[in-house]
């Protein structure tokens, strides 16, 4: 993929663009058996070594991406291998190769999905010490709606979150449809794993989700360490 740059196009055509998606169309050149692919109502004049540029350069591309999606094929089976090694050999964490001028590291990381009210339940007191709590709200407007008040706004609703949505005329299930909060934990979980080192909680069974993805990192082997 190119990399992002400014546009060349304004505001408002990009807009009407989004609007109006062109339809495409083939042109032949005068190079045989090479087409354009165009805006259809557009009528770019490439010279012919610009053509030959563009076709040259489109053939690498496509070229590269095959042979970049086969690598990453074989890339993946081999990481396979090695990291089924490294799980079947506990405390197996890679090779160096002087020959191969390799260091080749592999070890695992840990992704955890906390359960808030297990979490609550195992730690008792020592809840608030150990974790903290980020409260994320997404307000769904439905704008134009007929309030007492007249159409619905953003405003109107950023100014009801602090006065109460029911000024609005908003029953419960109305409120609840509109406003949906989602409760982020932030856990210390070096110093939870301390605490359960030092026995002093034991986690309560489903306290969390445990995912385990595998890293496997390669470099050239550093002979300043020597």
């Amino acid at each position: 993929m190119a990399k992002p740059k400014e546009s060349s196009m304004t505001l408002a055509e990009v807009l009407s663009r989004k609007a109006h998606r062109p339809d495409y169309e083939t042109r032949p050149t005068h190079i045989e058996g090479l087409s354009l692919r165009i805006e259809e109502g557009k009528d770019p004049q490439l010279l012919r070594r610009n053509l030959g540029k563009l076709a040259t350069s489109g053939k690498m591309v496509a070229r590269l991406r095959g042979q970049i999606s086969k690598l990453k094929k074989r890339e993946e089976s081999r990481a396979d291998i090695v990291t089924d090694l490294a799980v079947g050999h506990e405390g197996l964490r890679g090779f160096t190769s002087e020959s191969a001028n390799l260091s080749l590291t592999v070890f695992p990381s840990y992704s955890i999905d906390w359960v808030r009210d297990k979490l609550k339940e195992s730690l008792g007191v020592a809840y608030q010490t150990v974790v903290g709590e980020d409260l994320n709200a997404t307000v769904s407007v439905p704008l134009g709606q007929e309030t007492p008040f007249g159409p619905l706004t953003s405003d109107m609703v950023e100014a009801a979150l602090t006065r109460g949505l029911y000024d609005f005329g908003f029953s419960e299930e109305d409120v609840k449809s509109i406003v949906h909060t989602e409760i982020g934990l932030r856990v210390d979980e070096a110093r939870l794993g301390e605490m359960i080192t030092n026995d002093q909680i034991n986690l309560v069974e489903g306290t969390a989700t445990v995912t385990e993805t595998w890293k496997i990192l390669t470099n050239p082997i550093d002979k300043t360490l020597k």
